[in-house]
């Protein structure tokens, strides 16, 4: 059987961008070159190439909650607070209670981030413990929350449950917790080129999820560290078998 020949990406073919680009085809190189080596050779690929794989157990942190400041003479409920968490889709969920303040139609009772105004003005029905049909609407222009028809005898609504859609998502929040961020030894003094999220397992259902699906937010901390500040896709709350492989330069 013949053997099999690399080829090399050049700096030259992309004298636009000769600035930057040379950092990143020297590590593609390296691996390829790596790799024929390794199938000409008989060789395993731990033979040419740095890496390690490293598994650790750690829960998913519970999504943060963001308490809302009351308006219009509402008050929070004692022990629910209003306020919302922020999903990565861009869905902000409500919960809490309010006692009732002015009840006048028009009045803001809280008004959300203006990085969470929704696109269209939207009008949610208010649950409450009263029969009336309260209603809030949603302002798109400065994220007000105004009240309507909202009667004498009404007095707290219940947002627990609503949601709506942010008009633009924004990115993820660091995950933070006794578990997070994830500080792992390489195992190797070389300089680490990558790493990569090989299998996630929830413990509780032995559920796999499938290797590459979850993107991982990582950093090199110290020449033989690497500290995980997120992985995307885990259920909040739930814990993790999370094995990791990592590329040494």
């Amino acid at each position: 059987m013949s053997l099999i020949s690399g080829f090399k990406l050049q700096v030259e073919e992309y004298a636009s961008q000769a600035e930057w680009i040379e950092k990143l085809l020297r590590p593609l190189n390296n691996f390829a070159q790596s790799t024929v080596n390794a199938v000409n050779g008989n060789l395993t690929l731990g033979q040419n190439v740095t890496a390690s794989y490293r598994t650790i157990r750690a829960q998913a942190p519970a999504l943060p909650w963001v308490d809302l400041t009351p308006q219009g003479g509402w008050t929070n409920v004692t022990g629910a607070n209003i306020g919302y968490w922020l999903e990565a889709d861009g869905t902000v969920n409500f919960r809490g209670r309010l006692n009732a303040g002015t009840k006048s139609d028009g009045t803001t009772i809280f008004t959300v981030p203006a990085a969470l105004k929704p696109e269209y003005d939207i009008r949610l029905s208010l649950p409450h413990d009263d029969k009336s049909a309260a209603q809030g609407l949603l302002s798109a222009t400065d994220g007000t929350m105004k009240i309507n028809n909202v009667t004498g005898s009404v007095a707290q609504l219940f947002f627990t449950g609503l949601y709506y859609f942010a008009a633009t998502p924004p990115a993820q929040p660091v995950y933070v917790g006794h578990d997070w961020p994830i500080k792992l030894s390489t195992g190797f003094s070389t300089t680490v080129a990558g790493v990569l999220l090989t299998q996630a397992v929830d413990v509780n259902t032995n559920e796999k999820l499938s290797a590459g699906t979850s993107g991982i937010d990582w950093e090199a901390t110290a020449r033989n560290e690497v500290t995980i500040k997120r992985v995307n896709g885990l259920t909040p709350k739930r814990t993790y078998d999370l094995t990791f492989l990592i590329l040494g330069a």
